[in-house]
């Protein structure tokens, strides 16, 4: 029998099978894209152009018809989250496809399938200037966390076909080995099981952390998959930023701000998660704190 003193640690064990160059396995950081990274350009080009499609069969009587037809494109994405059904919530080809339907939208006189055509739309408007923008401190942070070995990846409920060519427009897309998204996972944030899925890699050590900003589908729903949830809130009172990330959600005040957070959550009725459970481990206000919050968490340098 061999002696324990001939038994290899696991973390030496685990080295063994590492890429080479790399001599410690890091702690991997997961992110939301949107509004945490990176503008898309649903709100300015992709949505405008359907509406203006589709206006021209919305009643008469409807003084604001593009108006009119947004409102029946979230509704059906509302309805889908109220019905449990999530995956199919962020699925907006499918979800124009179902409105341009109830709207009578096809034979004579149907709009050109190109305009209906999400993805190909996404693709078109990331071409456009003033469409799709970084967010202040992106790739600032990214580049930080990637030259200190972390492994980065992206766990968005954006579909994939609607999130890579953003990414790529604004040459961010290299920084992460995975992009992890509702229909390939078959699941959507907040639910467990799509930050398991992206967590799964075996070259990254200790608590995945995920940083995002949304409270419910981020800080709740990293939380309660087992990572470290940091809360992206741009919104942070300015009193409270004196203070650590760590320390922030405890301050008093935090509560009124999460609560105000809370109830802004599209179709927040569709998740049964108590406000006073949606508690971050750490808040920041900009990403120009995160690459020190993530050294302290990880105990880097020591």
């Amino acid at each position: 029998m061999e002696s324990e003193s001939h038994i290899k640690p696991i973390s030496a064990m685990r080295t063994q099978f590492l890429p080479s160059g790399v001599m410690a396995l890091k702690t991997q950081i997961s992110f939301d894209l949107d509004g945490v990274l990176q503008q898309n350009p649903f709100r300015l080009g992709v949505f405008p152009h359907v509406c203006r499609a589709l206006a021209p069969f919305i009643g008469a009587e409807e003084p604001e018809p593009e108006t009119a037809v947004r409102r029946l494109i979230l509704g059906e994405a509302k309805r889908r989250l109220l019905d449990g059904r999530h995956v199919e919530a962020y699925d907006w080809d499918d979800i124009v496809a179902s409105v341009a339907n109830a709207l009578g939208a096809r034979g004579a006189g149907a709009p050109d399938p190109a305009n209906l055509d999400i993805a190909a739309l996404v693709r078109h408007y990331c071409e456009v200037p003033g469409m799709i923008r970084r967010l202040p401190g992106a790739c600032e942070a990214l580049c930080a966390l990637k030259e200190q070995g972390h492994p980065l990846i992206v766990i968005s409920n954006g579909y994939h076909k609607y999130q890579l060519p953003v990414l790529k427009a604004l040459a961010i897309d290299g920084f992460f080995h995975d992009i992890v998204t509702p229909e390939q996972a078959g699941t959507a944030k907040p639910a467990p099981g799509i930050f398991r899925d992206a967590w799964r890699s075996r070259l990254a050590a200790g608590t995945p952390i995920h940083v995002g900003d949304d409270l419910i589908h981020d800080a709740w729903g990293a939380r309660a998959a087992g990572g470290y949830s940091v809360w992206l809130h741009a919104a942070l009172p300015e009193h409270m930023r004196g203070a650590s990330p760590e320390e922030r959600p405890f301050l008093e005040g935090f509560a009124e701000a999460r609560d105000a957070a809370y109830q802004r959550t599209f179709a927040v009725e569709a998740y049964p998660v108590p406000v006073s459970e949606c508690m971050p481990h750490a808040v920041i206000w900009h990403l120009s704190e995160l690459p020190a919050l993530v050294a302290r968490i990880t105990g880097a340098g020591q």
